[in-house]
């Protein structure tokens, strides 16, 4: 008999050579999570890097895989939001929903796709995904509404 071993969400993300970023503070009126039964809500984020807040316009003055990359920030920064609220993410069965808004020139012809956050779940999971070009101040920002396992 053979045995596998799981990985850890957060093994996971180590082998494909993401870190998580320090999760938001709450402050004022800004709560990053909320659980309401085995459902966790997350406020939205925005894409971070070590210099602070990712700005630009793609296809402006940001490339492409500079918008990828804001994006998968964006992501990471809702991951560590999760882990914090959760204490692990292998707490996390599925995400229902991830949205994503691109701060993208009038006319860019390249759609975002919706493939940018990290796997940390199982393929059987299947987020409802969005990702859409509008008109923010910064690159990247993401909502994700995740469900999580409640021990």
């Amino acid at each position: 008999m053979q045995m596998t071993q799981t990985l850890s969400p957060e093994q996971i993300l180590a082998s494909l050579g993401y870190e998580l970023p320090p999760a938001a503070a709450p402050g004022g009126n800004y709560v990053p999570a909320k659980q309401v039964g085995n459902i966790v809500y997350l406020s939205g984020a925005v894409s971070t890097g070590p210099d602070g807040f990712i700005t630009g316009t793609a296809g402006l003055d940001r490339s492409i895989e500079e918008g990828y990359a804001a994006a998968r920030a964006c992501a990471l920064t809702l991951l560590a939001t999760l882990k914090r609220e959760l204490g692990s993410l292998d707490r996390v069965a599925e995400v229902v929903t991830l949205n994503g808004y691109v701060n993208a020139a009038n006319g860019f012809p390249d759609a975002p796709q919706s493939s940018t956050a990290p796997p940390i779940c199982s393929s059987k999971s299947s987020a409802r995904q969005a990702a859409m070009c509008v008109p923010p101040s910064a690159s990247m920002r993401c909502r994700a509404t995740p469900s999580s396992r409640c021990r």
